[in-house]
């Protein structure tokens, strides 16, 4: 007899296993009156090769990798994990994907009666 059996192996999103060191490699936003649409090309190279260094004390650090930018946008904080909700360089969102290689996290915002919602994907280094 011959098993097929589909292997859903879900990576949990818990502090240990999202800590590591992560190169932004996606970038959507999307708004209430605007579709999705890349939005990698908006920033400058100096930001496309960054690392984002989440350790597992909690501590945060975005080194400017490769191509320097003026000024350095080296910058170092802490990252919090609430269930799916991350925290880090000034944003909350939620994680909408992690696999233990992409990260992926979602976060939506308003202004001025307009919703704009961000997909940020990380690939883990």
């Amino acid at each position: 007899m011959i098993s097929c059996e589909k292997n859903d192996e879900k990576i949990s999103s818990a502090t240990g296993n999202i800590a590591g060191s992560y190169k932004l490699v996606g970038l959507t936003m999307k708004s209430s009156t605007v579709p999705e649409q890349d939005a990698m090309s908006f920033l400058f190279d100096c930001e496309k090769d960054d690392l984002y260094k989440l350790n597992a004390d909690s501590s945060f650090q975005h080194v400017d990798a490769g191509i320097a930018c003026e000024p350095n946008g080296t910058f170092i904080g802490n990252w919090e994990l609430n269930g799916n909700v991350i925290r880090f360089y000034g944003e909350t969102g939620n994680i909408t994907k992690f696999d233990g290689t992409i990260l992926e996290i979602t976060t939506s915002s308003t202004i001025s009666g307009t919703t704009y919602i961000k997909r940020s994907t990380y690939k883990k280094q």
